[in-house]
């Protein structure tokens, strides 16, 4: 039987290069400062698409608080995030709210409960950035964006 052997050399999660990402992010921000004098310095992070992402139109339902649940249109989809266009008057900026998706893939119906916080809000609807879900969602999340 063969052995189970680590390997050192990998580097962890959180470690030296999540660190040297984070520093080119930051870098990259001040050199655009630099560039760009009087300009809004940019949050790093807040448009760097790492993960493919959608136009896909469909509803999903927000939940909200203890009360507020509603089915909102979704203008596009990641797997880090959505953006609903919804009425921003009752969910703030940091609210934690759930992402209900439903949709129907290859003769099956699929249903995911997503965790999310609202990372922007706009004045037609909000950015939802997602929180830790199962690799099934994952999965079933990237299978909707590629068929689209």
């Amino acid at each position: 039987m063969h052995k189970k052997t680590t390997n050192d050399n990998v580097p962890a999660r959180g470690s030296a290069t999540d660190h040297w990402m984070k520093s080119v992010a930051y870098e990259r921000q001040y050199r655009d400062a630099a560039a760009h004098p009087g300009a809004r310095p940019r949050d790093p992070g807040l448009n760097d698409r790492t993960e493919p992402r959608a136009k896909i139109p469909f509803t999903a339902l927000v939940n909200y608080g203890l009360t507020y649940s509603a089915p909102w249109r979704v203008r596009d989809l990641s797997p880090n995030g959505a953006f609903v266009e919804m009425s921003t008057t009752d969910i703030p900026q940091g609210a934690f709210v759930e992402f209900v998706l439903r949709f129907a893939y290859k003769g099956r119906n699929v249903e995911h409960r997503l965790p999310a916080k609202v990372v922007r809000v706009e004045p037609n609807g909000v950015a939802l950035g997602f929180g830790a879900y199962d690799d099934a969602a994952y999965t079933d999340i990237v299978n909707l964006l590629y068929a689209a």
